[in-house]
């Protein structure tokens, strides 16, 4: 549903009659399905060979947005171009999508106000609204009888997984002692082989249905197509991994422990075993601590493993379709935090089901912290006085347009489809999260987690400390783009990276 793109409408990023060079290089998502709400991320570059930007609008249907950073030093487009005014060129851009913009497509523009007034107006791409989820829900078969067990609906997505432990964790479904369900599959484009045996290890019981994608989405969009695809008349809703193997009593405890609690989404703990089936930790809490309560800590570092949960089908509603993926989004931590802003979690504190850990996994135990905060900075600066600025300038750049941006859609999304229906803790929360690095308010807020887990043992390891580098680091670009810009004259490219 996204695209990178290095040209957009078949141009080279190349001027236009108004000498504006702009080049949008990401539009995530291209497709929106709008729902309750979704969010556009936008993200490029854009200059003037002869004349200062004064303010970058992005302009998607009526409707005009403010850039969330510009701009920002871009020197691999000075590189490219081999043009020094292009270095405070970057930006990145959150649009929202509502239901007052209609179905169909939807031009992207970039519109830039320059010293003395002038206006550019360039189109770098395009949008699809729709207003109604084009995959329709499937319906099981047969009515449920007022004295049978809720129907729960597993959502399995798979890529050419490993034939003996896709066999495995078949078996230990088929083997549940909550017998209603349907296991939905979705393969993202697994080779030839590997989506015969998929269909080949589950031909043999009903209540399982395999579908695979046209093309290759990554997990995070393939689950997403999985919870589209959820029965209308499932009440609750599985995740599952491909490799891992389930303990009999999986669903039935997970369903007691939410139907017990009243609780959105409940989740356990789990065994850590090899390929060969070797424990590897008997919990998944050994390094780290367990959270279900607050909702700014669990955006910043995700407590819910997928596969270890089980939640109401209710959620699906005000979850997809799931925000843009920046910086490495996660199903379930995204679902998590939907369930925990409108209402409670609920944990079973033993393991549930034995977690695969080997190199091809896309998530895995955590058994380290994020203790480097800015504080460790300066004392690797102090101890190495010949590390390079620009590394470090890289790394904070590549920290803010991934893990503060992604935290910062999590929270603007559920500021836009949550809206009068959290508690004012919980809203107060999401408002400091959709403006994590924009707002004075939110940077004090990381800023007093940060030293209040000083030794990164927390629930959130200490994960504060990356966040505030990458917010300071767009400050500091924004403060050095305004100082070149108040002295009246272009900043002058120096061959050293910024």
């Amino acid at each position: 549903m996204g695209a990178r793109t290095d040209r957009l409408l078949g141009e080279p990023p190349g001027a236009g009659p108004d000498g504006l060079r702009v080049l949008v290089e990401r539009i995530e998502p291209t497709s929106v399905v709008v729902g309750r709400g979704s969010l556009l991320y936008l993200g490029g570059w854009c200059f003037h060979p002869e004349h200062r930007i004064t303010r970058l609008e992005v302009v998607v249907g009526s409707r005009s947005h403010r850039p969330t950073t510009f701009p920002y030093a871009r020197p691999d487009v000075v590189d490219a171009l081999r043009e020094p005014r292009a270095l405070y060129s970057g930006f990145c851009s959150i649009v929202p999508v509502d239901g007052s913009m209609r179905p169909g497509e939807h031009a992207v523009y970039v519109r830039a106000t320059l010293t003395g007034g002038g206006v550019c107006l360039r189109q770098c791409g395009s949008i699809a609204v729709e207003h109604e989820q084009t995959v329709a829900a499937r319906e099981s078969v047969g009515s449920r009888r007022s004295d049978a067990d809720p129907l729960i609906a597993i959502c399995m997505a798979t890529y050419d997984p490993d034939k003996e432990l896709f066999a495995r964790q078949i078996a230990s479904i088929r083997a549940q002692s909550h017998r209603r369900f349907i296991c939905i599959v979705s393969d993202d484009c697994s080779s030839p082989e590997s989506w015969a045996m998929i269909e080949r290890e589950t031909s043999e019981d009903e209540r399982f249905v395999c579908s695979r994608t046209h093309r290759r989405l990554g997990f995070y969009r393939n689950f997403e197509r999985c919870l589209e695809l959820v029965p209308l008349d499932a009440e609750h809703v599985a995740f599952a991994d491909q490799d891992d193997a389930w303990h009999p009593d999986k669903l039935a405890s997970l369903l007691e422990a939410l139907q017990g609690s009243g609780a959105l989404l409940a989740y356990s703990d789990m065994n850590i075993v090899s390929a060969d089936g070797q424990r590897i930790a008997s919990s998944h809490w050994t390094e780290r601590s367990n959270n279900y309560t607050e909702l700014g800590s669990l955006v910043i570092v995700n407590t819910v493993t997928g596969a270890a949960s089980l939640f109401r089908r209710e959620l699906l509603d005000d979850a997809l379709p799931f925000p843009p993926d920046v910086g490495g989004s996660y199903h379930d931590h995204w679902i998590a935090c939907v369930a925990l802003a409108l209402g409670e979690l609920a944990y079973v504190d033993r393991p549930l089901y034995d977690y695969v850990q080997h190199e091809a996994n896309v998530g895995g135990h955590a058994a380290e912290g994020f203790r480097s905060g800015l504080l460790h900075l300066f004392l690797r600066f102090a101890a190495n006085p010949g590390l390079r600025l620009r590394n470090t300038i890289a790394f904070a750049r590549t920290l803010y347009l991934t893990e503060v941006v992604r935290r910062e859609l999590i929270g603007r999304t559920l500021e836009l489809r949550l809206a009068g229906r959290m508690t004012p803790d919980r809203a107060a929360e999401v408002r400091r999260l959709a403006r994590l690095g924009s707002s004075l308010r939110s940077f004090t807020w990381v800023l007093g987690r940060s030293v209040r887990d000083v030794r990164g043992h927390g629930a959130t390891m200490g994960f504060e400390n990356q966040l505030l580098k990458g917010i300071v680091w767009r400050h500091g670009q924004a403060l050095r783009a305004q100082l070149s810009r108040g002295s009246g004259r272009w900043t002058c490219w120096r061959r050293r990276r910024l």
